[in-house]
């Protein structure tokens, strides 16, 4: 584990045995760290953090003043956790620092137990010996897709910043998906654009300067490139569902 990360999460660990001692007894990294590609400042920390009981929010808000906000925790008590939950419930999560209580938490999808079973950093505590349903995998792929990617690429068009990182979010982003549900595994944002590349020669240039500008070289994007990437996105779309939507 890169030492940074080993820093954030060892000094997020003294700051929750202060503040609530005994609450937290597993803490688990996914996300890029998970797949060996933490490219910051592009990149959070994504954990999944098991507690003893129920968190409190106003605990975990506590906790969460004294930390990095790029520490991005999900909240699932012993029980909830044994149980994998991939329905997007409403649990105590993170973002940017703040702790959200009052809305379902999309990090609760199989993409995510998948990545922790198969490449998760246990920090703290054992990662269990779970399965991950294919059907519900494929399902989550297909139907994310096409619910939130494809409206996503047309919001895009008329309303974002011609910028590296929403650029990045499109020309990525359902990339990883399309693989997801082609491979029945899961792929870095970075390995993403070069599977996109590979598939859509088209976007392989646009691609490739996505992965220099997440790794921190000088790169100038313009409205151009936003509209090929939600071109992009609209044709990973078509495909998945043109090979696995029936």
């Amino acid at each position: 584990m890169l030492p940074a990360v080993t820093e954030i999460t060892d000094h997020y660990l003294r700051v929750a045995d202060e503040v609530a001692p005994g609450l937290v007894t597993g803490l688990h990294l996914t996300g890029s760290v998970a797949l060996g590609a933490w490219r910051p400042p592009h990149s959070d920390i994504d954990a999944v953090v098991v507690t003893s009981r129920p968190a409190d929010a106003v605990e975990l808000a506590a906790v969460h003043a004294r930390v990095p906000a790029l520490l991005e925790c999900v909240y699932l008590d012993e029980e909830t956790f044994a149980t994998q939950p991939a329905d997007g419930r409403v649990v105590p999560f993170s973002v940017d620092g703040k702790i959200v209580t009052d809305r379902p938490c999309g990090n609760l999808n199989p993409v995510q137990w998948l990545t922790l079973r198969r490449y998760g950093i246990a920090v703290r505590g054992e990662l269990p010996d779970y399965q991950v349903s294919l059907a519900e995998l494929w399902n989550y792929n297909l139907v994310n897709l096409r619910e939130y990617w494809a409206p996503l690429a047309e919001r895009a068009r008329r309303t974002w910043p011609a910028d590296g990182d929403a650029i990045a979010w499109l020309v990525q982003g359902p990339a990883r998906l399309h693989y997801t549900r082609a491979k029945s595994d899961v792929i870095s944002k970075a390995a993403a654009g070069r599977y996109l590349a590979a598939l859509f020669p088209q976007w392989a240039a646009l691609a490739e300067r996505v992965e220099r500008f997440r790794e921190n070289q000088v790169e100038m994007f313009t409205e151009r490139d936003l509209d090929a990437a939600a071109d992009s996105v609209e044709a990973m779309v078509e495909d998945a569902w043109a090979q696995w939507g029936r």
